[in-house]
């Protein structure tokens, strides 16, 4: 493009006066369509910076189901790019909501994004939603916040850190929340070791705190609470941080033990909730008292 620039303004002095008008209206074509795409960016960034998605994110998705979408967000500063499940409620992004509420679901290591997808209504007399636990958790409920649903593939094979969690809500959410929008993530299992990382101190000193970004922690059996027991009760002595709801199943052994250590070291009080008869991913094997005892965790403990 240089080389083609240099060419064409040689041409055009050669030529000298004779073409100076055609010069002229040219110019003024350039500056034109400058000075429009200028105005498009100042159009669009609000947009962004009011906790919307990234543009390429909304350019990567697709509808798959009533207020649901699919896509990839791309990496924040060329970290890796987000797969994602979506779903938003009527009215979500309206400035009109006074609350609004963000879930982000991430999963274990044998499972992935669509894990939230497939599984609902799997006890017994309850009716599965046709967009899973994403959709039953998914709402806009009368006198109360806005619940928008994200489940994401961020991969526990490798190594799970601060770092990358914080990534992905960045290109989820873009760099900037509205500070009527709370967030909420839930992490299964391994996937418990983003926030452990963060909580511990793994991003570095001049990291965000997890609580400045964080509003609400959902862990569910998540090991790496027992080998960073004492750190976790050292780094939340002081400062503000997220509340907690730790679940785990009754038939978890090692679940139940890493629920007990958290809410004995945690620097705040935590929550806990014990599935009956629930295994290692006890979520799954009652999708709905999960389902119900997450949203009565955001409207009585997050939202206040």
């Amino acid at each position: 493009q240089a080389s083609s620039t240099t060419q064409s303004t040689g041409r055009i002095s050669r030529i000298g006066r004779t073409n100076s008008i055609r010069w002229h209206r040219d110019g003024i074509t350039v500056i034109t369509i400058l000075c429009t795409l200028l105005l498009v960016a100042w159009t669009l960034t609000p947009l962004i910076t009011r906790n919307q998605l990234p543009v390429l994110m909304k350019e990567t998705s697709m509808a798959v189901g009533k207020n649901l979408t699919t896509g990839s967000a791309a990496g924040v500063d060329g970290a890796e790019e987000i797969p994602f499940i979506r779903c938003v409620p009527a009215g979500h992004d309206d400035d009109k909501a006074v609350r609004r509420v963000e879930i982000m679901l991430l999963h274990g290591a044998k499972f992935n994004k669509e894990t939230w997808l497939k599984h609902s209504g799997n006890k017994a007399g309850e009716t599965k939603h046709p967009n899973g636990m994403i959709g039953e958790l998914c709402s806009a409920a009368a006198g109360g916040p806005s619940v928008a649903v994200t489940a994401v593939d961020l991969s526990t094979r490798t190594r799970p850190t601060a770092r990358r969690l914080l990534s992905a809500i960045r290109s989820v959410y873009g760099p900037d929340r509205d500070v009527r929008t709370l967030l909420v993530v839930v992490t299964p299992s391994a996937s418990g070791g983003f926030a452990v990382d963060w909580i511990i101190g793994g991003g570095g000193k001049d990291f965000p705190s997890f609580g400045s970004v964080v509003d609400g922690w959902v862990p569910v059996a998540a090991p790496a609470v027992l080998s960073a027991e004492k750190k976790i009760g050292a780094a939340t002595e002081t400062g503000i941080w997220p509340r907690v709801l730790a679940v785990y199943g009754e038939k978890d052994e090692m679940g139940k033990r890493s629920t007990e250590k958290l809410a004995k070291e945690y620097g705040m009080p935590v929550d806990t909730l014990e599935i009956k008869n629930g295994s290692h991913p006890a979520y799954l094997d009652d999708s709905g008292g999960f389902v119900t005892a997450v949203s009565k965790f955001i409207m009585n403990t997050v939202v206040v």
